[in-house]
């Protein structure tokens, strides 16, 4: 969700919207999913915490 949340205003570049940096960048183009991925990603890792795996 969060991914969502960032990457579609930001960084979407469609016919009817164009988010913040293709407008100021169009060279980038579309990079929605990138982006989204990225995000969640990083999210993932953030909250993920660090887990030991028991031995047996």
């Amino acid at each position: 969700m969060t991914g969502v949340a960032v990457s579609v205003p930001l960084f979407s570049h469609q016919e009817k919207y164009v988010g913040y940096v293709p407008a100021h960048w169009p060279s980038f183009g579309d990079i929605t999913p990138l982006v989204g991925f990225v995000v969640a990603a990083g999210v993932y890792a953030a909250l993920r915490g660090r887990v030991r795996p028991v031995s047996p």
